[in-house]
C-alpha cells in the first residue's frame, strides 16, 4: 500500500512538471504577438521558467525510466 502513494505522487509531480512546459509555451506564444518592448522585459523570465519546467520534466522521466529498470530486473530475478 505504501507503494501506491508514492506511484499517486510521482504521477501529481508529472503532471505538475508537463503543466508547467504546456503554460511556459502557451506564455511563449503570447509573448510572439505583443509589441517588441514588452517581449524583451518578459522573455527572459519566461525562457527561465520553461527551461526549469522542462528540465524537471525530464528529470522526473530518467528516474521513471530507472524504476522500470530496476523493477524488471528484480522480477527476472525472481524467476
Amino acid at each position: 500500500m505504501v507503494g501506491q502513494g508514492k506511484e499517486k505522487g510521482a504521477g501529481g509531480e508529472a503532471r505538475r512538471a508537463r503543466g508547467k512546459v504546456v503554460t511556459c509555451m502557451a506564455l511563449l506564444t503570447e509573448l510572439k504577438q505583443r509589441a517588441a518592448a514588452v517581449r524583451v522585459l518578459r522573455v527572459s523570465g519566461t525562457l527561465a521558467r520553461c527551461k526549469e519546467a522542462a528540465v524537471a520534466h525530464s528529470a522526473f522521466k530518467l528516474q521513471q525510466a530507472k524504476l522500470g529498470k530496476q523493477v524488471g530486473a528484480e522480477e527476472g530475478r525472481g524467476r
